[in-house]
């Protein structure tokens, strides 16, 4: 049989065909996807075909292997069956019953609870406040109860903080998580409109709402908010707003002060933060039986910022002037917090008896010196500027 000959301009019309070229291009994603779902698998190329895709293969393209992991992008999602959940912790609720709804299996649970108890008793989760974040794969198993595989379970305790266990060829290793935080303070007030609602003017402040929850929470053992509360009404709040390293909003903190006139009483009620030894935290009028009522921040490089006379009188302090110091109106505020790393400025040019006594008694991390040297990085003096008058025990230690 003779042997046809082809030349090279023949073979360039053919391929150049229209639908000669969809199936080429077809043929060649066909190729490309067994390729890709044969690494999947785990099973081998055949060598034929391997040696077509060597100049590929040799590469080592990134893409190829996050394609082949799924552990990035579109592709990463098609060929990746883990699944991601976040659940709320509730009362009643338990790790163990939250993770077995999941599909996991026991003796897993079991191995990821040893790992993370020496760290975060999931026996203690907060409800309401605590979120878990489990990563799972499906897997077949002969138990029907057991549907999944746990790749990993992160505990988040506060926007700042959470411990996270991931699995490794050894078992769960589980670690901490810490966010360095700034936190800065914040005013609110408002006074009731008559058609108004508090919320409705502490919202307009842009007062979070978890903010808002906590001062009906603080005043209701003096206060009835269905029925006490009228037109010409005044309440302030202070609070924290927290921020990452990075100036990122981490959401609100706690509330440190606040304050309610009520007109039909003719009477203020005023609430402080205090935590005491034993870690209990309470608000307390000023008539509170502690000397001092410290400022408790939870977190590491704490940096406080911004005017600190604005706790005493915004207004006074916003129309450029001082406010009149009260004695210890600022005595223990810092006391013992050892995150603290920046100070408050203290303009106040005329003190009272006491008003800084231990204000920073116990902050570890405070370095600060009337000159910038060395370890102490705070160039610092009382009063931030001008000259002033001082008073029995003002600066006492």
């Amino acid at each position: 049989m003779k042997k046809m000959k082809i030349s090279k301009v023949k073979i360039k019309e053919y391929i150049a065909k229209p639908h000669i070229q969809v199936f080429m291009v077809s043929f060649s994603i066909c190729l490309l996807f067994f390729f890709i779902i044969s690494k999947q698998s785990g099973s081998n190329i055949p060598p034929k075909i391997r040696a077509a895709f060597n100049p590929i293969i040799s590469m080592e393209n990134t893409e190829i292997k996050r394609i082949s992991t799924g552990s990035n992008g579109f592709f990463g999602d098609m060929f990746s069956n883990s699944k991601e959940y976040v659940i709320d912790v509730k009362s009643g609720d338990s790790v163990a019953s939250l993770l077995s709804n999941l599909g996991i299996c026991y003796s897993e649970i079991l191995e990821v609870s040893k790992s993370v108890n020496p760290i975060c008793k999931l026996s203690d989760l907060k409800p309401d406040n605590d979120k878990l974040v489990v990563k799972v794969k499906p897997i077949n198993s002969a138990d029907a109860k057991v549907r999944t595989e746990l790749e990993s379970l992160e505990i988040i305790k506060s926007p700042v903080y959470k411990v996270v266990s991931f699995k490794t060829a050894d078992g769960f290793k589980t670690v901490e998580k810490k966010l360095n935080i700034t936190a800065e303070l914040v005013r609110g007030e408002g006074t009731i409109a008559k058609g108004t609602s508090l919320t409705e003017i502490a919202t307009s402040q842009n007062i979070p709402y978890n903010i808002i929850d906590k001062f009906y929470e603080i005043f209701s053992f003096d206060v009835d908010f269905e029925r006490d509360i009228y037109p010409g009404d005044r309440f302030q709040i202070m609070y924290e707003q927290l921020y990452s390293d990075a100036g990122d909003y981490l959401g609100s903190g706690d509330v440190i002060y606040a304050s309610l006139y009520l007109n039909s009483r003719h009477q203020e009620f005023t609430l402080y933060r205090y935590e005491n030894e034993k870690g209990v935290v309470g608000y307390y009028d000023e008539n509170v039986k502690y000397d001092y009522i410290p400022w408790v921040i939870n977190g590491t490089d704490v940096r406080c910022n911004g005017n600190i006379e604005t706790l005493l009188d915004y207004a006074t302090v916003k129309a450029g002037q001082h406010p009149t110091m009260a004695d210890k109106c600022f005595a223990g505020l810092f006391q013992k917090c050892k995150a603290l790393i920046v100070a408050p400025a203290l303009p106040a040019t005329t003190l009272a008896n006491s008003c800084y006594e231990s204000m920073f008694y116990n902050c570890a991390s405070l370095k600060l010196s009337s000159t910038q040297t060395g370890e102490y990085m705070q160039e610092y003096r009382i009063p931030s500027s001008g000259i002033g008058v001082t008073a029995s025990n003002a600066l006492s230690y």
